[in-house]
């Protein structure tokens, strides 16, 4: 196995212990998607989804510790996830409270990471996991061309330009991974 296999070994197997450990460590404290926000996202989503998502604000997102396992082993991480204002383990999303509240991304934020929600949902925790790295490695190690990402912003910019006209997320995002109906 060379470097980069070993790499993207690591990083599938000790992720889906940490997205898994994540959300089970936030999900009792976060809480219902309700309000103004709902209504907004009523229509790209399913009812049974936004019924399911729970937010959690915290101080910073923090990075896994077996970054540092990897950087002590060798394997350099190019990810910063206490540079996220946003990050999905499954049904719940954790926003960091370091972004610019003035900064008016609420709405596209939460599409973002809601659009994670429906990709976990599709794939499951492994398939999911499995997609982001490997996608990851087969991009240069570059956040911005893990494919899941790229569908993630694709949608929220056409959230973002026509939020009047909502369309099934769940129904696109199942197309494009070339995954069947549920």
């Amino acid at each position: 196995m060379n470097e980069m296999q070993q790499l993207v070994h690591f990083m599938i197997t000790n992720g889906i212990s940490w997205a898994s450990s994540q959300r089970d460590l936030h999900r009792p404290q976060g809480h219902a998607l309700g309000g103004d926000d709902r209504a907004s996202l009523d229509g790209f989503f399913s009812s049974e989804t936004l019924d399911e998502v729970r937010l959690h604000f915290v101080p910073m997102i923090e990075n896994p510790d077996f970054f540092s396992a990897s950087e002590m082993a060798g394997q350099s991480i190019s990810l910063d996830f206490r540079e996220m204002h946003g990050i999905t383990f499954g049904d719940t999303i954790l926003i960091s409270e370091m972004r610019d509240p003035a900064e008016d991304r609420w709405l596209p934020l939460l599409f973002h990471e809601l659009v994670h929600v429906v990709q976990y949902k599709i794939l499951g925790l492994e398939g999911f996991m499995q997609r982001y790295v490997v996608g990851w490695a087969q991009n240069g190690l570059q956040y911005a061309k893990i494919p899941l990402e790229v569908q993630a912003y694709t949608l929220q910019a056409h959230f973002e330009t026509a939020p009047e006209l909502p369309f099934d997320i769940e129904d696109r995002v199942r197309k494009e991974l070339g995954v069947g109906p549920a």
